[in-house]
C-alpha cells in the first residue's frame, strides 16, 4: 500500500485503540494469522487479492455489514485484533460502511436490525467452531431473527482444535452447517478457517468452507466443501449457481385442483396427483430446471386459497406458507394484502384476471312481443316521414299532369304507393302514361322489396331465436337491483371496499360470505334472489353449466368489472428459493409460453363446451309447435278481428244510409 493508505490506516487503528479497546497485551497481526508463515510477497498479495474478491461477491449490493465478535475470556486479544485491523480493510479496501458488535463474549446474542427487509449482510468474527454453537443454542428462539436470505460470513481466527482428525473437522462442520440451514434455512453461509496448524484438507494456511444441503454424501443430504483462499472466485462461481441444480432435493409444494389454471389430471393410480393448465404446466418446467422432487400436498384443513381467520390464524394453502409447512403454493393467487401475512408473491405476475359479478339471466320476451322488437321507434318514424313524402311527390306529379286533385284522388294514391311499399298486387299500371309517374312507380316498387325483405328477414330473427328483457350490465344497475352478493372466498369479501364511490358503497353493504360455492350458483340460476362474486376465467364455465331447458343460460355476467388482480405464487418471506423462481417465471412471461398456455386452456374448455352444446342440441331436437308460432296466430288473430270490427262498422253505416234515404 501507498504512504497515504499507511497513514490513514495507523490513525484509525490508533483511535480505535486508544477509543473502543482496553489494553491488550501482545496482538497478533492479522497477516500472520491470515498467511501462515509466508515471505513471498507476491503469495501475500494475491491472498489479499482474494480475499478481497470473495468479500466484494459475498457481500454483494450490501447496504452495509454488521460485524459482530464472539470472544472467549481465554483469548479475547486475538478477535478483538483481527477486527479492528478488518474495519480499516472494509473502509479502504472494499469500500463498504461496517456496523461493529463488540464486547458479545460467552456468546451472548444481538438482535440485528437492518434498514433493508430483504436481507442482513452479518460477519462474525469469533474463535472456533464451539464458539459459533454456543452462539445457536442461546437463540433457540431466534431472537436474532436470521432469514434465509441473509449472508452470514463466519471467520474462525484461533488455533483451537488443532489436535482434532480430519473426520472430525468434517463432522463438527456438517454438524454445524446443518443446524443453520435446518433452523434458519440459511443458504448463503461461509466459513473462513485461518490456523496456523496444517489444514485438515489439503495445504497450509487459510480454508473457505461452504456448504451445499442440495449435494448428497451418500445417503445423507448436505456436502461440506474446502476451497484455498486461492479459489475465491471459484467459490463466488458456485455461490451464485447453487440453486440452478438442486439435485433432486425434495421441495413442499401445496397445490390442488382449480379451474381453469390448475385442473387435476387423472391418470395411472389414483393416488398420483398431476395438475394442468398454466399452473401445472409452470410446475412441471421450474420442476426440471431447478432438478428439485416436489412432494405434491392439498391444505390438511380442506380451505383451497386460504385466508386469516378471527383469532389472528391463517387457513388454506397460506397457512402452509405462513406457518413452514410448504416452500411454495403452485397455485396462482391473488396479489394482494392478506392481513400482514409472511409471504412473497413469485415476481413479475403469470397472470391477470378480473373479478366479475354472475346475476340472474334477465326472463325471455313473450313471443307475441317479437314483432315490437323488430324495429325500433326512430326506424318507424324514417319509413312513415318517407311514406308521407312519397304521397306528397306522386299527387305533385299528379297534379302537374293535370289530373284533377280531391280527397278521393290523394287517397287512391296513398294507397296505390302503400301496395307498392308492400310489393302487393297492383292494378292500373297503364294509367301510368308518363315517364316520371314510371320512375316515380319503380322506385317505390324497389323500395318496398328491400323494405319488405329487411322485415321479413328481421322477423325471422327474432322468432327463430330467443330475446331477453335488458339485463344488469352496470354496478349502478346492480346497486339498484338490490340482489344479495355472495361469495365464498373470504379473501373477495372486500371487492367494494377501500373506495368512495357512493355506488361500490352501497354494494359493499350487500355483500355476503357463503361456504357453498355451487349451492349459491344454483339459487342464482334457479331462485334468481341472488348475485354473487367469481373471476373472469370461471364464468365460462358457470354459463355453459347453467342452462335452461330451451337451452338458453340461467347466468348473466355484469359487463361492468369492480377490481382486477395479478396473479402469482406464494413462497414464504425470505424464501432461499424466491430469487431463482423469479428468473425462471419472467423467462417462461416474457417469451410468451405462459400466455401460449392460456390460449390452449381457454381453447380445449371452449371446444368441450361446443361439444356438450352440440350433445345437448342433438339430445333436445323437437317439431314445431303451437308455441313457436304464437307470433303468426296472433297476428292473424289481430288482423280477423279488425276486419270483424271494420265489416261492422261497414254494416252499421250502411244501415244508417238506408234508413235515412
Amino acid at each position: 500500500m501507498n504512504v497515504v493508505q499507511k497513514v490513514l490506516l495507523t490513525v484509525l487503528l490508533c483511535d480505535f485503540y486508544h477509543f473502543c479497546l482496553p489494553c491488550l497485551g501482545h496482538t497478533h497481526s492479522f497477516r500472520e494469522l491470515y498467511v501462515n508463515n509466508r515471505t513471498d510477497e507476491r503469495e501475500q498479495n494475491t491472498d489479499d487479492k482474494s480475499f478481497c474478491c470473495l468479500v466484494t461477491c459475498f457481500f454483494t449490493d450490501a447496504q452495509y455489514i454488521t460485524l459482530i465478535t464472539i470472544v472467549n475470556l481465554k483469548e479475547p486479544e486475538v478477535v478483538t485484533e483481527i477486527s479492528t485491523e478488518l474495519i480499516a480493510l472494509f473502509h479502504h479496501r472494499v469500500q463498504m460502511p461496517v456496523m461493529t458488535f463488540y464486547g458479545t463474549t460467552d456468546a451472548t446474542i444481538h438482535a440485528v436490525n437492518v434498514l433493508s427487509d430483504s436481507r442482513r449482510d452479518v460477519l462474525f468474527i469469533t474463535e472456533n467452531i464451539a464458539s459459533v454453537g454456543q452462539y445457536l443454542d442461546e437463540d433457540r428462539d431466534n431472537k436474532t431473527r436470521w432469514h434465509a436470505t441473509d449472508n452470514l460470513f463466519i471467520g474462525l481466527v484461533t488455533t483451537s482444535n488443532r489436535q482434532l482428525h480430519l473426520s472430525d473437522y468434517e463432522m463438527k462442520y456438517r454438524e454445524l452447517f446443518q443446524r443453520i440451514w435446518t433452523r434458519y434455512n440459511v443458504l448463503n453461509i461461509l466459513f473462513l478457517d485461518s490456523r496456523i496448524s496444517p489444514r485438515f484438507w489439503h495445504g497450509t494456511g487459510t480454508s473457505i468452507v461452504t456448504f451445499n444441503p442440495f449435494l448428497k454424501n451418500g445417503n445423507v443430504r448436505g456436502m461440506v466443501q474446502a476451497y484455498n483462499i486461492t479459489d475465491a472466485n471459484t467459490v463466488c462461481q458456485r455461490f451464485e449457481r447453487k440453486l440452478d441444480d438442486l439435485h433432486g432435493y425434495p421441495l413442499r409444494v401445496t397445490m390442488f385442483g382449480s379451474y381453469p389454471y390448475a385442473p387435476r389430471i387423472y391418470s395411472g393410480p389414483t393416488t398420483s396427483q398431476k395438475y394442468g393448465g398454466v399452473d401445472g404446466n409452470v410446475l412441471n418446467v421450474v420442476t426440471q430446471l431447478m432438478n428439485f422432487t416436489p412432494v405434491l400436498h392439498r391444505p390438511k384443513d380442506k380451505i383451497k386459497f386460504g385466508f386469516r381467520t378471527k383469532d389472528g390464524t391463517f387457513v388454506g394453502s397460506l397457512g402452509d406458507i405462513v406457518y413452514g409447512k410448504s416452500d411454495i403454493a403452485f397455485n396462482s393467487h391473488y396479489i394482494k394484502n392478506y392481513d400482514d401475512a409472511q409471504i412473497q408473491f413469485i415476481t413479475p405476475p403469470i397472470m391477470y384476471d378480473g373479478i366479475v359479478i354472475l346475476v340472474p339471466k334477465s326472463q325471455l320476451i313473450p313471443g307475441w312481443m317479437d314483432l315490437f322488437e323488430c324495429f325500433h321507434l326512430t326506424e318507424l318514424l324514417f319509413i312513415l316521414t318517407f311514406y308521407v313524402i312519397s304521397v306528397c311527390f306522386g299527387t305533385f306529379v299528379k297534379r302537374y299532369l293535370g289530373t284533377e286533385i280531391n280527397i278521393y284522388e290523394i287517397s287512391r294514391i296513398a294507397i296505390c304507393i302503400l301496395k307498392m311499399f308492400l310489393t302487393v298486387p297492383i292494378v292500373g299500371t297503364r294509367e301510368l302514361t308518363s315517364f316520371s309517374e314510371r320512375v316515380f312507380a319503380s322506385s317505390c316498387l324497389l323500395f318496398g322489396v328491400l323494405m319488405v325483405t329487411a322485415i321479413q328477414v328481421t322477423l325471422v330473427t327474432e322468432i327463430s331465436s330467443p330475446n331477453y328483457y335488458p339485463d344488469i350490465d352496470t354496478l349502478e344497475q346492480l346497486a339498484e337491483s338490490g340482489l344479495p352478493i355472495a361469495t365464498s372466498y373470504q379473501n373477495l369479501l372486500d371487492t367494494f371496499s377501500d373506495t368512495e364511490n357512493p355506488t361500490m358503497i352501497r354494494l359493499a353493504k350487500n355483500v355476503r360470505f357463503v361456504s357453498d360455492s355451487f349451492s349459491i350458483k344454483e339459487r342464482i340460476a334457479y331462485k334468481m334472489d341472488y348475485a354473487a362474486i367469481t373471476s373472469l376465467s370461471n364464468v365460462p364455465y358457470f354459463l355453459s353449466h347453467y342452462i335452461g331447458p330451451s337451452d338458453n343460460p340461467l347466468l348473466h355476467a355484469v359487463e361492468e368489472k369492480p377490481r382486477g388482480y395479478f396473479l402469482s405464487y406464494v413462497v414464504p418471506k425470505y424464501s432461499p428459493y424466491l430469487r431463482r423462481i423469479n428468473i425462471l417465471t419472467a423467462t417462461l412471461t416474457e417469451s410468451g409460453v405462459v400466455g401460449k398456455w392460456e390460449a390452449d386452456e381457454v381453447l380445449e374448455n371452449q371446444i368441450i363446451q361446443r361439444h356438450d352444446h352440440t350433445h345437448i342440441e342433438k339430445s333436445t331436437l323437437h317439431a314445431y309447435s303451437m308455441n313457436d308460432l304464437q307470433t303468426a296466430f296472433f297476428v292473424l288473430v289481430f288482423g280477423l278481428s279488425c276486419g270483424s270490427v271494420v265489416f261492422v262498422a261497414e254494416i252499421v253505416v250502411a244501415f244508417k244510409l238506408f234508413s235515412w234515404k
